[in-house]
């Protein structure tokens, strides 16, 4: 069963818990209840369906190297076993960023994937080691 179809259920099953509360005396009202409301869905719009922005492809990390936006060790780190250099999506690059920059920003957009934390994480110890800073946890 496809979503859709589970979605068209849903509302079959829905429309006949609403009918069984109804006991309408008056034809017209009826009559309005029934094509209005009932057969035409002004209770239960269409389906929306949406593309979340945050998952938008974005640059590789090689080529934020390349951009001298990412440690160039980061280019050499985020690969495939391949050696094909990992694509970030925009939300982890705008992560990659905020954490460069070292500016606020809003975490619940940015640091809300878990993929996103973990870039920023692993990036920052990356850049920590190649550094020769002391105390990474």
């Amino acid at each position: 069963m496809n979503v859709f179809d589970v979605h068209r259920s849903i509302i079959d099953q829905y429309t006949k818990y609403v009918q069984s509360f109804l006991s309408i005396s008056d034809e017209r009202v009826r009559r309005f209840i029934e094509e209005q409301i009932l057969r035409d869905g002004m209770l239960w719009p269409d389906a929306l369906v949406q593309l979340n922005p945050a998952y938008e492809r974005a640059e590789t990390v090689q080529e934020m190297v390349q951009q001298r936006r990412l440690n160039a060790t980061c280019g050499d780190v985020f690969r495939t076993g391949d050696g094909v250099s990992f694509r970030l999506y925009r939300h982890q690059r705008e992560g990659t960023y905020a954490l460069r920059q070292r500016a606020d920003y809003d975490a619940s957009r940015v640091s809300q994937d878990q993929s996103a934390r973990a870039l920023r994480r692993t990036r920052m110890l990356v850049e920590a080691v190649q550094h020769g800073e002391s105390g990474i946890v």
